[in-house]
């Protein structure tokens, strides 16, 4: 009979034991992944991999560091026929722009401007180098290809030094940017030049920006452009270069070594430091073809006061 009390007993408590452990609430079993539900603008998670970047958030002071692809050679881009069709038809464009990769948006800015998508490739090259080609992932890419990216909350002080939001000439972030007065270069060059407002991609100034501004917004619907958006220093880039170069009329986009030379000259300057050499060099890469001469292509123009001439 005791025995029967003590399993009864018994009986009872693990009754009791699993009520009260139902009543208390469980942890969620996780089947699959949480959906972001889409908002209103752009979600702007960064999942950087990259050590300078990671180092320009803990100390923006830092100098950005170009990320050059050594060993290889650019992938040529598959641009339009030499002698373009009608230009495209103006688009409306959001906040965010256009485009994955630099090589579309180089096709992009080909297209509307008639400069060879080659051509803008290999400026880009010689300005920023590497940068957004192979280190950036398409969360990053998208961030940068947005407008407005370099502005708080979105942005810190490392981004807008990784982005190029700051003025080459002093170093300094630019007055609307997050990090605004931080340093992310030394500062190089005459001082004097710090007015032009030198920022982006491409490294356009502000002057060179408003020179072209009116044909972008008569291909993007009156969009704003901004230099430091992948897209919109590439695009003014492409109508800034048709318009340096002797090219007034038509849409030839086999351009010569005369062409690279002129553009080349009058973009920087002058051919001095191999500029008008490495430019030659890259376009021939990015355009799958060579030029035997690209290393005597600052013999084809000559510096002036007003700007560089085809000798």
């Amino acid at each position: 009979m005791a025995n029967n009390k003590i399993i009864i007993v018994i009986l009872v408590l693990v009754v009791a034991g699993t009520a009260l452990i139902g009543a208390f609430p469980q942890s969620p079993k996780v089947t699959s992944s949480p959906t972001n539900a889409p908002l209103a603008r752009p979600t702007f998670y960064k999942d950087f991999n990259l050590p300078s970047l990671l180092s320009l958030k803990f100390w923006p002071s830092a100098t950005p560091t170009m990320f050059i692809q050594t060993g290889s050679s650019p992938t040529p881009v598959q641009g339009g026929n030499p002698t373009a069709g009608p230009l495209p038809t103006p688009m409306t464009i959001g906040k965010v722009r256009p485009g994955s990769s630099l090589q579309e948006i180089a096709r992009i800015a080909e297209a509307v401007s008639c400069t060879p998508a080659a051509f803008i490739l290999a400026i880009k090259t010689q300005e920023t180098q590497q940068r957004f080609f192979t280190t950036a992932t398409p969360s990053v890419f998208r961030f940068y290809n947005t407008f407005d990216w370099w502005k708080p909350p979105y942005a810190t002080a490392g981004d807008s030094c990784y982005g190029y939001s700051y003025n080459t000439i002093t170093g300094l972030i630019s007055p609307d940017a997050a990090g605004a007065g931080t340093r992310c270069a030394n500062a190089v060059g005459n001082p004097s030049a710090a007015s032009q407002g030198i920022m982006g991609l491409m490294q356009i100034n502000q002057s060179e920006q408003n020179s072209v501004t009116a044909k972008f917004q008569q291909f993007f619907k009156g969009a704003t452009p901004d230099r430091r958006v992948l897209f919109d220093a590439m695009v003014l880039g492409g109508f800034l270069y048709k318009k340096l170069s002797t090219q007034t009329t038509g849409c030839d986009l086999n351009w010569g070594i005369k062409d690279i030379a002129i553009v080349s000259c009058r973009f920087y300057g002058a051919c001095t430091d191999n500029y008008c050499e490495n430019v030659c060099k890259y376009y021939a890469d990015y355009g799958g073809q060579k030029f035997n001469n690209c290393t005597n292509i600052s013999n084809l123009v000559v510096g002036s006061p007003t700007g560089c001439k085809l000798k």
